[in-house]
């Protein structure tokens, strides 16, 4: 019987290594991908989640800014906290917010958020996207004339099976990206970051779950900056917004982040590199809780 689990095991690793290596040839481009650095981080980074706790924790646990670094995540630029932190880094997942092909609401929504970015930023600032949007213009034109802004791109390629720790240190891959936190802690980990702490990861989704009479799936997702006022709405399931996820769709997402966590743990242990969450009553059960 251990045999058979053993085997089974291997099996499944080399399934997932060969098709990692198919991803990897299709849709990474080692041309734009940034390159880890081998310069050591002095200060703890900050990774700024949006959710619902970030003001009080920041408020309660930080005393001293000038001590940290800090990471900032895709709608973050629109409150005022961006320009009272000043974040050196900052990471956007949500492909919606710098497709051509988004709905429009989607499309204004990320004019939106680059505009606010490109008029702030007054301090040099790290930008990074996903690669693909090299190919997108849109953002370009918005943030190309403010020269404190420099821009990095990252692959959110899913890599996995055999050698999946060395594929992700060259930033050839990463967990499967069902959140932006998971390609904001591989940014951290692979700028070499040797203490991570990560405010406002609440990802208390599941209590704000529930299905409509006309059995639409649906989820609050609440932020620091709209937790009085967000309402529950379905997830789309592309970018053109015509198809909703179905709940068990929306429980796999969260299967797949709450356990990408555990494996970013690994990793970045591995790396000699320490990940500590801050946030209060987050239900991310992967990091060490200070």
């Amino acid at each position: 019987m251990k045999f058979i689990i053993n085997l089974k095991i291997f099996l499944n690793s080399f399934t997932n290594f060969v098709l990692s290596i198919l991803k990897i040839v299709v849709f990474t481009k080692p041309s734009i991908i940034y390159r880890p650095s081998k310069t050591l981080r002095p200060n703890p980074l900050i990774i700024l989640g949006n959710g619902p706790s970030l003001k009080s924790d920041l408020n309660i646990k930080i005393k001293n800014f000038e001590s940290y670094d800090f990471l900032a995540v895709n709608h973050f630029a629109e409150s005022n906290l961006f320009e009272t932190i000043k974040p050196s880094f900052y990471c956007i997942g949500a492909p919606e917010l710098f497709e051509d092909e988004a709905t429009e609401e989607l499309i204004n929504k990320g004019n939106q958020l680059f505009t606010s970015i490109s008029q702030k930023t007054t301090w040099p600032l790290t930008l990074y996207l996903n690669c693909n949007a090299f190919n997108s213009k849109r953002w370009v034109s918005i943030i190309k004339n403010n020269s404190n802004i420099k821009i990095r791109f990252f692959n959110r390629t899913p890599v996995e099976g055999f050698f999946k720790h060395f594929f992700w240190r060259y930033n050839f891959g990463m967990v499967r990206p069902h959140n932006v936190l998971i390609p904001s802690l591989f940014i951290a980990i692979n700028e070499n970051f040797k203490s991570i702490y990560l405010f406002g990861a609440d990802h208390s989704w599941l209590k704000e779950l529930s299905v409509s009479e006309a059995n639409e799936a649906l989820l609050n997702q609440k932020h620091f900056y709209d937790v009085n006022s967000s309402k529950p709405t379905t997830m789309r399931k592309d970018l053109h917004g015509k198809e909703s996820r179905k709940l068990h769709e929306i429980i796999y997402k969260f299967y797949l982040s709450f356990k990408g966590y555990h494996e970013i743990n690994n990793f970045a242990k591995k790396m000699g590199i320490s990940i500590y969450n801050f946030t209060s009553d987050s239900f991310i059960d992967a990091f060490e809780r200070k």
